[in-house]
Formats: C-alpha cells, sequence, structure tokens
C-alpha cells in the first residue's frame, strides 16, 4: 500500500479505511496523518470501534460527524 498511496493520490480516488477490532491501528493512522508525498489527502482512516465505544447509537445524521 505505501508503493500504491503516492501513485493513487495523483488521481480522483479515495481511499476510506475502517479500523473494526482491537487493531492495532498504528500503521493506518500513520497513512492517514503523515504521508508527505502525497498530492493530496485522499486516504481517511475511521476506528469505528474506538467511535462505538464512546458512542451508545450512531443515528444516521450523526455520521458526518465522525473524525476525518
Amino acid at each position: 500500500m505505501g508503493l500504491i498511496s503516492p501513485y493513487i493520490s495523483n488521481t480522483t480516488c479515495s481511499i476510506i479505511c475502517i479500523g473494526v477490532g482491537d487493531g492495532p491501528w498504528d500503521l493506518m493512522e500513520e497513512f492517514d496523518d503523515e504521508l508527505p508525498q502525497r498530492a493530496f489527502d485522499n486516504f481517511q482512516f475511521v476506528n469505528y470501534t474506538e467511535i462505538a465505544r464512546k458512542a451508545e447509537n450512531i443515528e444516521v445524521g450523526e455520521w458526518d460527524l465522525l473524525p476525518s
């Protein structure tokens, strides 16, 4: 994935990765936040398990509140 991500950042493709379970998610968070060679930020990682632990119910209208 490290070789593909810089190439894909030059296209109109977006990658959304949703982490379910205990992880470890360190590498996904690094892809999301710390890859400087991308043309634009088109990789988003969301740790669903962490969000689900904080909220008892995620309503349809609350999806836009998820971190990006």
